[in-house]
């Protein structure tokens, strides 16, 4: 069984799209979505015959559809270039000594994620924000980074040790190979791992915890939000930063951008909270009242 669900993780990297992806991670979403009870016919199948004589078989495109749209929903929605380019972006950043080129070159490489991408132009007032409610950290762990990692050439931070964790393996390479040779030369320590949101029970301490438009990923599939409530009560941070989409995904601008849920949510769990805005993302600053 545990054989047929590694030979199904790796048809599923044949995508393009998904190639970046961890295998071990889609090794354990299929562990998870297969318990469901609309596939009670294909588990039964998986379970008895190789992968390779049920691929023409209903039960085994309905279970593909299914892994490759929650795949799609949660990670390459958010992928806007190739992989071939960030390859090439990042190389050019190695290399480049001249300021000027080298912050060009970080904005083309936030670009090619779709949320740092809307949030290009905006880094550096977000940091100032930030840093405005809290004090300036020493630690720093950015849940669902993506390209984020990118970002702290803007943020004005020396001596900062950063962590990043994302399930894209193929960037958490790249990240880290950023870190190796560009980020000491820019002030900052940082690495990135693979992390898996839905079963990971690492415990996360830090100084501040990015939470960056996550909160959809984290009740996906799921009614209300009590996941994103169990996961915020298991950071053990000074601080958290979560943000929300201001507009549609037409673009247009919502009439009631903040989330009334999640801020009684907050006040439940005995959360303070201040939030600022810009022009896509709305940024909740969140602290236990002891801390403040």
């Amino acid at each position: 069984m545990l054989k047929n669900y590694e030979s199904l993780a790796k048809d599923v990297l044949q995508s393009k799209k998904l190639s970046r992806i961890n295998q071990g991670h889609i090794q354990k979403l299929i562990e998870s979505l297969i318990k469901k009870q609309e596939f009670n016919k294909f588990r039964l199948l998986i379970n008895q015959k190789d992968i390779k004589e049920i691929k023409k078989n209903k039960e085994y495109k309905k279970f593909i559809k299914n892994l490759k749209k929650f795949l799609h929903d949660t990670y390459s929605v958010y992928q806007v270039k190739s992989d071939n380019q960030k390859e090439a972006i990042l190389d050019l950043i190695n290399k480049t000594k001249d300021k000027e080129t080298l912050i060009e070159l970080h904005k083309k490489m936030l670009h090619t994620h779709a949320s740092s991408r809307e949030r290009q132009n905006n880094y550096k007032t977000v940091y100032k924000q930030i840093f405005e409610i809290c004090e300036k950290p020493n630690n720093i762990t950015d849940i669902g980074c993506g390209m984020n990692p990118f970002s702290l050439i803007f943020s004005g931070l020396t001596k900062i040790n950063y962590i990043g964790l994302d399930f894209a393996e193929k960037d958490i390479q790249l990240i880290n190979n950023y870190f190796k040779l560009t980020g000491k030369r820019l002030g900052f320590h940082g690495q990135a791992r693979i992390y898996d949101i839905f079963n990971d029970q690492t415990e996360i301490k830090t100084d501040i915890c990015f939470l960056f438009k996550m909160t959809d990923v984290i009740d996906y599939g799921s009614k209300g939000h009590k996941n994103t409530e169990t996961f915020i009560k298991k950071i053990k941070s000074k601080y958290i930063i979560a943000s929300f989409p201001t507009r549609t995904v037409s673009n247009k601008k919502m009439n009631n951008p903040r989330r009334n849920w999640f801020e009684v949510m907050l006040k439940r769990i005995n959360k303070n909270f201040r939030t600022f805005e810009t022009k896509n993302e709305l940024f909740y600053v969140i602290s236990d009242p002891q801390s403040r």
